[in-house]
């Protein structure tokens, strides 16, 4: 039996919602050169390495753990004549050895944003139907289970948002969040000492 992204993603140059354009405007914000080291994550059919190296001429590393994505990411590779700029490695991204400083850039496009909308999605059925089936938990205190878990839910969702609006950020040109919090840590450090 086929891997299920084998064929739900087996005619997709870019296995995530987003176009050349932005992966083009993703590279021009992350300063990609020559000089620049790249990582991408479970790089599926090799779209975005084979655009960002011809794009900006970087050496980029593809991690893919499906056998049939990796043969089709290493045929485009060839076809556009990277080979001396991308290379594609069969393996689990969370077993592969990194060394330390080894890249300056490191891609997954669309899982994070995806993963922690589908647990968001995910936990929003579960309070539903815990609502529906009158689930409770056990013990002295019978509490309704989609109290808790609306909490949960709710979490999830917000977080999904925030990196979605994150996201947006950067491809616009901004400065996401988390790196103004970390100058405005810096700068409320130094006025401290």
């Amino acid at each position: 039996m086929p891997w299920y992204y084998a064929v739900a993603e087996r005619d997709h140059d870019l296995q995530n919602p987003t176009t050349q354009e932005k992966i083009r405007l993703l590279g021009e914000r992350l300063r990609l050169g020559p000089d620049t080291r790249v990582l991408d994550v479970a790089c599926g059919h090799g779209g975005p390495a084979v655009l960002l190296a011809s794009t900006f001429g970087c050496p980029i590393l593809g991690v893919e753990r499906a056998p049939e994505f990796v043969e089709d990411a290493r045929r485009r590779v060839a076809a556009a004549g990277l080979e001396e700029l991308v290379e594609i490695v069969e393996g689990d991204a969370a077993a592969f050895p990194l060394e330390p400083d080894s890249f300056d850039v490191a891609l997954c496009l669309g899982a994070s944003a995806f993963l922690i909308g589908y647990f968001a999605w995910y936990a929003g059925d579960m309070v539903v139907t815990s609502y529906q089936i009158n689930d409770v938990s056990q013990g002295l205190v019978a509490v309704p289970l989609w109290i808790p878990q609306s909490g949960m839910a709710l979490g999830l969702s917000i977080m999904a948002i925030a990196l979605v609006d994150d996201l947006v950020i950067l491809l616009a040109g901004g400065t996401p969040s988390y790196i103004v919090a970390e100058r405005n840590k810096k700068l409320a450090m130094s006025e401290n000492i």
